[in-house]
């Protein structure tokens, strides 16, 4: 007799690859057994066992495919195997995505039961009917659960010994999909219970049945693999991009020096430059943090990191929140654009919809709690996933100072808030999502009185934004539809305080904004696919800055030393961005795929008069640019994959930029890159790509004047620069085996710019020639989990002092820079990071001790010149930083 074990699925999505990995939401159940012949050498020696299956189950529940994987005798293989082509699975589902295909391992167990006796044949006198036999009555049963997080095991096979004074025997039967299982008419007495479950700890316990009662338990079963989230998320087809790399989020959380926020793990990622002390800018092929953008579920994000980055240890958005990361560090689709170097899309969760799940973190910088799970017990209501984090730096740091009776103060605080709700509509292929996010920074730093003013010398700052983004989704067959509204509002108000002329300096910003975008796609024929869609965006920013005056181009420098006057101005600046974008997926052969696209993006930007503004603005300006893009993927060999990548990339002017000279054209870049993909085994990969970057119409500072409409007035910005980077980047990842994880990054890269008529230089400061990562995971006995980084980084560039003077006008020494780049030294670093996690039946604990820097590497960041410019010192990078935060999970 067999009886069956689902363990786990590996799901990967239908359709194009461009579909984000999803969360399963239901998993698939088995509707339909069927019993395989018991092998009669087997049945003959009362033999048992059990055959472990890989199952390729599709969109309708049918079994595509069957492997054997392992057999605990020969004989039950094949059985087993041509029964389990017959089984009919409910569909798994994926959220948005509905019905998924997707991959089981399946434990076909066979149980040897004795035939029942054969009745002799023989004549009775005919007597009184007699009534049928009752089943006897269900005396044992119960639930099982995963320690921790409560989360039901599903079909664990569940085994009694029963032992009377005359003999002993077995019986076992399976758990249900809802971790549910019943016995009928066992005997009392005490009785040794077993439960096993795959990637479970087996529990053995006695239980008690006595007379006339029913016994009703729940067991808690402890997870060998202790990643209770974790869906290892594969591609059906191959990735369209040629650089993207997708994370899941739980396998990268416990990597040091992330204070697990995985959204810092892409700066180890090839193509990424490491930045200064470890701040939140992403530096990608060479190209300014300005030029990589960063999305959440399709819309920008103003920023990525709290304070900016500068300074900020987390994301501004939770990591728990998220389903996804995917980074990409060129040759992105037409689906985003108005950057010109790399992307990040952050993909949000479904959330969980068996029960009710909550997480608690406290580390050294803040505390937060995330909490996810279904509104009532009907799904139809639809689920919710709430996160809510503070810093508390603030609060330590002031009562340090005020102990040590300090006058000067030091208060950085963060907040951040993500709130989503999903409501599936009629028969589940259309989705209402419901999503709201924000953040909020804010810096003080006070340093005393000064004597002239009598107010607090120092610096004040706070930067919050906040977004609503309702959603509308339909999907079904390779179909789908996405409208998605959003409403924002951005604000930063900065100022300086203590001037001895009693004004302070301030700058203010505030920024309105509302749009939309739809994207759509459908299979237009076996071998053809569609995407398309577009955006439509408004802004109104609002400026109110009190900073110093620029010179005007009619004085001359003064002979004695003179403040610079401060200036007052603001500035009411609307624009409109729109774009619309195609692309196909054109299936040439077996081997072969194009992905041709096309986006259009048109600007119209406008102003009302201010001082600051450029005249020709107030009238308006608009810009277009067209950018064709094509990916060629190449199947060589079932895990060799060939890749190619060409397209042009437009990104407009910076709005500090823009806004003084309105002539400046859009930025032009060009992208070009190609590689390979190889599986060498199922859990090792490796990625090896070129690239080439190309830029112009780069924006210059500059003190040139022009005569417009009869008057001098500053250029301040022309566009008579260039940059390119080449280079090739590596990446071998191995996926969970043997309790290890982890990747080998490597970037050989090299960034460089020029003016119109002069040769190439290479002093951008993140032109790093080498960067490398080693990361890695292991997962120890007892829930102890070992993670270590180790980066080696060449030093990028550095300006060079050529000459220097001292300038008597303004009392103070100036120089000149060489054209031809100092380096800093190269950054090596090893990092380590030790977790242990405490099991109990509801909840789970869990401590971590993340170490930076463990070998107190005293590294260079850069160079800071003297104030006569006769020398340089060196500013050291982090010291030995040990970190120690918790978490608690319901």
């Amino acid at each position: 007799m067999g009886a069956g074990l689902l363990i786990f699925g590996l799901l990967w999505a239908a359709g194009e690859g461009a579909a984000p990995p999803a969360q399963l939401t239901k998993l698939p159940a088995l509707i339909h057994y069927v019993e395989a012949p018991y092998p009669e050498a087997a049945a003959a020696e009362g033999k048992e066992g059990q055959v472990v299956l890989i199952l390729d189950v599709d969109t309708d529940g049918l079994v595509q495919r069957v492997e054997i994987q392992e057999s605990s005798s020969p004989e039950f293989a094949e059985p087993a195997a041509a029964a389990a082509a017959g089984f009919i699975f409910s569909p798994a589902e994926a959220g948005e995505l509905g019905p998924v295909p997707i991959r089981i391992t399946y434990r076909y167990g066979f149980v040897f039961r004795p035939p029942p006796p054969v009745a002799t044949a023989s004549v009775t006198a005919p007597g009184p009917a007699r009534a049928p036999e009752k089943a006897a009555p269900i005396n044992f049963f119960g639930t099982i659960k995963e320690s921790g997080v409560r989360k039901r095991v599903s079909n664990a096979i569940v085994e009694v010994s029963i032992t009377t004074s005359s003999v002993a025997t077995r019986t076992s039967t399976e758990a249900n999909e809802q971790g549910e299982f019943a016995f009928r008419g066992l005997p009392i007495g005490q009785h040794v219970v077993s439960i096993q479950a795959p990637f479970f700890q087996r529990l053995d316990t006695k239980e008690e049945l006595t007379l006339g009662e029913a016994l009703e338990v729940l067991y808690y079963l402890e997870r060998i693999e202790r990643d209770p989230y974790e869906i290892v998320v594969r591609d059906r087809i191959p990735r369209k991009e040629v650089a993207r790399r997708t994370l899941q989020i739980e396998e990268i959380m416990r990597l040091p020096g992330t204070q697990g926020d995985a959204i810092r793990v892409i700066q180890n990622l090839p193509g990424v430059a490491r930045t200064p002390f470890g701040l939140g800018l992403l530096v990608v092929r060479g190209a300014p943090p300005t030029d990589t953008g960063v999305f959440l579920d399709g819309h920008r994000l103003p920023i990525l990191f709290h304070f900016g980055g500068i300074g900020g240890l987390t994301s501004v958005i939770n990591s728990r929140s998220l389903q996804t990361i995917e980074f990409s560090p060129g040759g992105f689709g037409p689906q985003q654009g108005r950057f010109s170097a790399g992307i990040v899309e952050l993909t949000s969760k479904y959330a969980a919809t068996d029960r009710v799940h909550a997480n608690a973190t406290v580390d050294i910088a803040g505390a937060g709690v995330f909490i996810e799970g279904p509104v009532t017990t009907d799904p139809d209501d639809g689920a919710f996933v709430l996160s809510i984090r503070r810093s508390y730096i603030d609060a330590v740091l002031t009562g340090v100072l005020s102990a040590l009776d300090s006058s000067v103060a030091f208060a950085p605080r963060s907040f951040d808030y993500q709130a989503r709700y999903d409501k599936p509509l009629g028969d589940r292929r259309r989705m209402l999502t419901l999503l709201a996010y924000g953040s909020d920074d804010e810096l003080i730093f006070l340093g005393g009185t000064t004597q002239a003013s009598g107010t607090p010398d120092g610096t004040q700052s706070k930067t919050y934004f906040h977004r609503f983004n309702p959603r509308y989704t339909y999907e079904d067959q390779g179909t789908f539809f996405r409208i998605s509204p959003i409403v924002g509002i951005d604000y930063t108000n900065s100022q300086t305080t203590g001037d001895p002329s009693g004004n302070d300096i301030r700058l203010k910003l505030e920024n309105l904004n509302a749009g939309f975008r739809v994207d759509a796609g459908t299979p237009l024929s076996k071998n053809l696919t569609l995407k398309a869609g577009g955006d439509l965006l408004y802004y109104y920013f609002v400026t109110d800055s009190v900073l110093p005056a620029l010179p005007a181009t009619k004085d001359f420098p003064s002979p004695l030393p003179t403040d610079v006057p401060l200036r007052r101005d603001s500035a009411t600046v609307p624009a409109v961005t729109a774009a619309l974008y195609a692309e196909f997926e054109v299936q040439l052969t077996d081997k072969l795929t194009l992905y041709p696209g096309l986006r259009f993006d048109l600007y119209d930007f406008s102003a009302e008069p201010g001082p600051l503004i450029d005249e020709r603005l107030i009238d308006g300006r608009t810009a277009a640019g067209i950018d064709p893009r094509l990916t060629i993927r190449y199947q060589l060999l079932p895990e060799l994959s060939l890749k190619g990548q060409a397209g042009l990339y437009g990104q407009p002017p910076q709005p500090t930029q823009f806004y003084v000279n309105a002539d400046l054209p859009l930025l032009d870049t060009q992208q070009y890159s190609a590689g390979f993909e190889w599986d060498i085994f199922k859990e090792l990969s490796l990625d090896i790509q070129g690239f080439f970057r190309f830029q112009n119409n780069v924006p210059r500072f500059t003190n040139q004047t022009e005569v417009v409409d009869g008057e001098v007035r500053v250029v301040g910005f022309t566009p008579d620069s260039f940059r390119r980077a080449y280079g090739m980047e590596l990446l071998l990842k191995l996926q969970p085996r043997w309790g290890l994880s982890g990747w080998i990054a490597y970037t050989l890269s090299r960034g460089e710019f020029r003016r119109a008529g002069r040769d190439w230089q290479a002093n951008f400061v993140f032109d790093q020639t080498h960067n490398l990562n080693l990361v890695g995971t292991y997962e120890l006995a007892l829930n102890w989990h070992l993670s270590a980084r180790f980066r080696y980084v060449t030093g990028g560039g550095l300006p060079a002092t050529n000459a220097r003077w001292y300038d008597a006008d303004r009392d103070q020494y100036a120089r000149s820079v060489s054209q031809v780049a100092e380096r800093t030294p190269a950054f090596h670093q090893l990092d380590i990071r030790i977790d242990k996690q405490w099991v109990y039946d509801e909840w789970s604990l869990e401590v971590y001790l993340d170490i930076q820097n463990i070998y107190n590497r005293a590294n260079t960041e850069f160079f800071a010149p003297t104030f006569d410019f006769k020398r340089t010192e060196p500013i050291p990078s982090l010291p030995f930083l040990p970190l120690i935060g918790l978490e608690g999970r319901f």
